[in-house]
């Protein structure tokens, strides 16, 4: 489990890397919280993520590629907008909603061992008041990489996988 003062970092690079410059020691996939309420499968060679949280409206979505054994992540997807999700609630990264602001960029790598997700969202706390928050993630692949992720196959923020996205502890049922 990370210390506060590393999540303090983590979100402090996070908000710096958004805004394209990286201040030294950030690193773009940062480690990895093991509760984060999301898991990543592939679909025809692309990321779809599952919200396993509470019910929430996405408000951003960055998609990042690189390779496990670099630090060389790439933003690959920049995305704004606002789609509502509850608790296995499916995100396809190639098909969000027509009214989302999307900026794509082609990946310069050679291999995708690695997916980094940061999910941005919005929700109403039980005192019925709004907060912002957000969720980091990155994603390693073994074998071929990307195109050779298993059919049926999640991959919990702790790098555990399934074949039940929302299995994890920290899933909302």
């Amino acid at each position: 489990m990370l210390k506060a003062a590393k999540l303090k970092r983590i979100w402090f690079c996070s908000l710096i890397a958004s805004g394209a410059v990286l201040a030294p020691g950030c690193s773009i996939l940062p480690s990895t919280p093991l509760d984060q309420p999301i898991s990543l499968s592939v679909r025809d060679g692309e990321p779809v993520v599952t919200w396993c949280g509470g019910s929430a409206d996405l408000v951003r979505v960055r998609l990042y590629y690189g390779t496990a054994s670099e630090d060389d992540a790439q933003l690959v997807l920049d995305a704004s907008g606002q789609t509502s999700v509850v608790s296995g609630d499916e995100v396809a990264l190639s098909q969000l909603p027509d009214d989302w602001k999307v900026e794509r960029k082609a990946y310069a790598g050679t291999e995708v061992s690695e997916v980094g997700v940061t999910l941005e969202y919005t929700s109403i706390d039980g005192a019925g008041k709004k907060y912002e928050g957000g969720y980091l993630a990155e994603f390693e692949f073994e074998g071929a990489g990307i195109e050779s992720w298993p059919t049926s196959s999640w991959q919990w923020a702790n790098g555990q996988t399934s074949s039940d996205a929302c299995g994890m502890p920290s899933s909302v049922r």
